[in-house]
């Protein structure tokens, strides 16, 4: 409960930040943004050491990654304006993983045990698309925005040598951030987004996955 707190605690900050600093740095422009933006980030989610996840794979919580890296990339178009609003649709997709090692010092004479350690590396796996919908605030040389959609995502939990769990889950996500355009066509991006996946139960072969939300912030650029 409290990380939840943590979590909607900083997504507001950031939002304020994100609607206050556009507005004011470019209080001259035009109402409306740009046509379109593409947007190529680098991601962090945060998986965290789900339990149910770790249990229903017969392993332990601290053998999960609680992070990971990915690449988070967007194409959105902005075909309507009303007011201090303009409204805009795309897709957004992002690929992500963590590996997490054995916490055990091997000698290089080890090298029967060293395999056997390396069976243990589990690598978590998450990837999800969704079109989007979202509210932009502010005009062509930056703006803020709050965005949301369903889609679909993977999430995989497992011995890097096992073959992935390929099963699609219903996702919705939302968030929200802001893009700084530096240069005529090319902008400091930033976002911070939810993902809220569906459970789903077990089979005779894959694990089930219990209701799950995960973190990503993610860094980038921007064109328009």
């Amino acid at each position: 409960m409290r990380a939840g707190r943590h979590a909607i605690f900083l997504y507001s900050t950031l939002a304020a930040l994100f609607t206050f600093g556009v507005t004011d740095a470019d209080a001259q422009d035009p109402v409306g943004v740009a046509k379109f933006a593409v947007d190529v980030r680098g991601a962090i989610p945060i998986y965290g050491q789900n339990e149910e996840v770790a249990l229903g794979r017969n392993l332990s919580p601290l053998q999960l990654s609680s992070r990971g890296l990915g690449l988070d990339v967007g194409i959105h178009v902005y075909p309507i304006s009303w007011k201090a609003i303009t409204f805009g649709v795309g897709v957004q997709a992002m690929v992500s993983r963590g590996e997490k090692a054995p916490e055990v010092e091997v000698t290089p004479v080890d090298e029967d045990l060293e395999e056997i350690l390396d069976l243990l590396v589990i690598r978590t796996t998450f990837a999800t698309i969704a079109p989007q919908l979202s509210f932009n605030f502010g005009g062509v040389t930056g703006w803020s925005y709050i965005s949301g959609g369903l889609g679909s995502s993977i999430f995989s939990v497992g011995p890097v040598e096992d073959e992935r769990d390929d099963r699609r889950f219903s996702t919705i996500n939302y968030g929200g951030g802001g893009r700084w355009f530096a240069k005529d066509h090319l902008a400091f991006a930033l976002d911070l987004r939810f993902y809220a996946i569906s459970p789903q139960p077990g089979t005779e072969t894959e694990p089930p996955l219990p209701r799950m939300t995960l973190m990503v912030f993610s860094v980038g650029v921007s064109f328009k």
